[in-house]
């Protein structure tokens, strides 16, 4: 699998990133160390976790942060120094997601949490999971540095902010020589999604004025739901079923851009032989932004077809055949 590496940073990742919102819920250990195993193989070395994942279990502990911990602590040496482990803070509680959490306290025990059960000294890549848009952006900056300053973690990028609340961070960094924000993590995907339908209204969604200050500011995108829950291969198997889709896969992510990118999705995957699955994950690889889409998986075999859509190469012409004449 290629690599590139992060603008602003020092860290080289695989083209993709393994997603483990899953892990100790409804990935077992063995699950979880099997397609870890596979990833590391065929080249991955870059792995999305959170503090908050596995909350929401009986357990109420990080189980996504330990199952990966038991996973590293197995590891040779020379193999985990390799790998690019990147995490999130300053989720919200279960209890109360209206209530931000962006403040030292929070985030300071969510990062100790998170090193423990990952049993790592600093934290390569440490995103900030929500945003307080009532907390200046600046103070923000300030405080991941003094993270930065104490050895915890490396680089920092937030998840969930919208594109002003990017920009003033960065702002202040450039004004006070801060490292800033090296990556974004939003939702984004072929399937243009509908911001409305999702309950939850702290997610953020890839939109025209993110995409044009990321190009703007150099800073790559880590986008989650890249395969919008399997939106195409999912459409495409009820049409031809002669059945309705999911009706939340629907509400998602259906309209008009995502119904005419369907079209082309499915035409291309016809001539090229590939599966609209990778056709799409290839779409977000080949954007100008550099971007590493996180993949989520329930199976092995569906991580195998992930991994596949490394390889897949698109011309400028089916790039723009997919993107129906529309960015993002």
């Amino acid at each position: 699998m290629r690599h590139l590496t992060i603008p602003r940073t020092d860290l080289s990742v695989s083209a993709l990133c393994l997603g483990t919102g899953s892990y100790g819920d409804t990935v077992s250990d063995t699950q979880a160390a099997e397609q870890l195993d596979r990833f590391v193989a065929a080249g991955g070395n870059f792995i999305d976790t959170a503090n908050v994942y596995g909350r929401w279990t009986a357990s109420g502990l990080n189980e996504s942060e330990r199952t990966i911990g038991r996973w590293l602590r197995r590891l040779p040496p020379s193999v985990a120094s390799e790998l690019v482990v990147a995490t999130k803070g300053a989720h919200p509680l279960m209890t109360d997601f209206m209530r931000p959490r962006l403040d030292r306290a929070s985030i300071a025990q969510d990062l100790a949490e998170s090193l423990d059960a990952l049993g790592l000294e600093r934290i390569a890549l440490y995103w900030l999971h929500r945003d307080d848009p009532d907390q200046d952006a600046g103070d923000v900056v300030d405080l991941m540095e003094e993270f930065v300053a104490q050895g915890r973690i490396r680089w920092y990028g937030c998840s969930n902010w919208r594109s002003h609340r990017i920009e003033a961070a960065q702002r202040h960094a450039e004004r006070t020589g801060a490292r800033g924000f090296v990556a974004v993590q939003d939702q984004w995907s072929l399937a243009r999604a509908n911001p409305e339908a999702f309950p939850d209204a702290t997610h953020v969604s890839m939109d025209g004025t993110l995409g044009t200050f990321l190009g703007r500011s150099g800073l790559a995108m880590v986008p989650y739901t890249a395969l919008a829950h399997g939106y195409f291969t999912k459409r495409l198997e009820a049409e031809a079923g002669g059945r309705p889709l999911d009706p939340a896969l629907a509400a998602g992510f259906g309209n008009p851009l995502t119904d005419r990118r369907t079209a082309s999705i499915t035409a291309l995957s016809a001539e090229r032989g590939v599966p609209a699955s990778r056709l799409a994950l290839a779409w977000l690889m080949h954007q100008k932004i550099p971007t590493v889409p996180i993949v989520s998986f329930r199976t092995t075999a569906q991580l195998e077809d992930a991994l596949a859509a490394a390889d897949v190469r698109l011309t400028p012409d089916e790039m723009a055949r997919l993107s129906c004449g529309q960015d993002g």
